[in-house]
């Protein structure tokens, strides 16, 4: 008999099990490790007490995992995670997991319910159409092996020298970063997962560099070291197009020794110019997905 409840006081080893084996079959890996799996939701904000787990006897058989925050100035929760175990799928358990979950996040005063899923996971993005979920906006995510973006920068060692060679610019590593200033780049806000409040609440892991013009700041870049996952670049209009772009990125590459790839999750398809810079160093689309929101 499946039952549900929250998963506060769950063992977190036991929800990472259930997890890894739900995402097993995936389209994108995420075979995780206890401690990756413990950074990756202390990023994303996870409150247990606002997750529902179901449960043959005292097996966990299926989850959503949410974070909490403020989005759009609301309060927000955030599916992290939803899995259920193979064998235990279309019996109705991620709907009832869904409509138990929506009861306990108006009790606790919870205004609206973001995801994000992969286009092609067709079931998934019809139980949340069916549960009144609507389409925000489009998301790529994007990959390619250092050693092809090295060589891709290597074909514009002209476009780097111009910034290596201009004593105006400066780029360093930074501890207190003016979010003020720097969302002054964004053409788009950042997902849930790439938000500034993400990035703080793992800033002992996350690197920030920024570029200088005169002390002035006109670009940076956010990322993970351990695995070239970047979270946000960004740079200021007035100087675009001036290779501050690969700059950064080559600035990545040498402050991730032990990285094999560069990435990016969630670049909103409406960064068309973005996305092509991106192209342009070899970087190629892994996976497409929607973000979806619900009024509670």
């Amino acid at each position: 008999m499946i039952h549900y409840k929250s998963l506060e006081g769950i063992n977190e080893s036991e929800i990472l099990e259930t997890h890894n084996s739900a995402f097993s079959d995936y389209e994108v890996q995420m075979n995780w490790t206890l401690q990756q799996f413990q950074n990756i939701n202390k990023q994303r904000g996870v409150q247990y007490d606002l997750s529902i787990g179901a449960f043959d006897d005292d097996k966990l058989v299926g989850f959503i995992i949410n974070g909490a925050g403020n989005w759009n100035n609301k309060p927000t929760v955030y599916d992290c995670g939803t899995g259920i175990i193979k064998d235990y799928r279309h019996k109705g358990i991620g709907t009832e997991i869904i409509l138990r979950l929506i009861k306990l996040l108006q009790e606790a005063g919870i205004s609206q319910y973001l995801l994000e899923v992969i286009k092609t996971n067709e079931n998934a993005y019809q139980l949340y159409l069916k549960q009144g979920f609507e389409i925000i906006r489009e998301f790529d995510c994007a990959v390619a092996e250092i050693a092809v973006i090295k060589e891709k920068i290597k074909e514009r060692e002209e476009d780097l020298q111009i910034i290596n060679n201009d004593k105006n610019f400066e780029i360093n590593e930074i501890n207190q970063p003016n979010w003020d200033i720097y969302k002054t780049f964004w053409d788009k806000t950042p997902s849930w997962q790439n938000s500034i409040e993400c990035i703080e609440r793992n800033r002992e892991i996350l690197k920030i560099h920024v570029v200088n013009y005169k002390t002035t700041p006109v670009g940076y870049v956010v990322f993970d070291p351990r695995s070239g996952g970047i979270a946000q670049l960004a740079v200021h209009p007035e100087y675009r197009r001036r290779k501050l772009g690969i700059f950064l990125i080559n600035r990545i590459i040498k402050s991730c020794p032990t990285a094999t790839r560069i990435s990016i999750i969630n670049i909103d398809k409406g960064l068309s110019s973005f996305i092509g810079f991106y192209e342009s160093l070899g970087l190629k689309i892994f996976v497409e997905q929607y973000e979806m929101m619900k009024k509670i």
